[in-house]
């Protein structure tokens, strides 16, 4: 009976042949590219998401920051003019 898929890979560690393992590697992958590039797809996209939510946090607290820049400056300068209104 002819062994496939991983327990491939597991016989030919149990027999140290180098070459065989490396075979085995490229048949298991050959055999099996769609799932593995599947995992690797879907690992990118949880990846990516996660980055996107990141950047999407700091642009929020960044145009938070900003906007309470802007308010504190408007503030100011009402303040400034309300003074000038009173000194004159």
């Amino acid at each position: 009976m002819r062994e496939s898929g991983v327990w491939t890979l597991f016989l030919a560690l149990e027999r140290d042949s180098p070459s065989l393992l490396i075979m085995n590697i490229w048949i298991f992958i050959g055999k099996y590219w769609g799932d593995i590039v599947t995992v690797i797809g879907l690992a990118l996209t949880i990846w990516v998401g996660f980055q996107a939510k990141s950047a999407a946090k700091a642009a929020k607290e960044a145009s938070e920051t900003a906007r309470e820049e802007v308010r504190q400056e408007l503030s100011r300068i009402d303040l400034e003019r309300a003074g000038a209104l009173i000194q004159r």
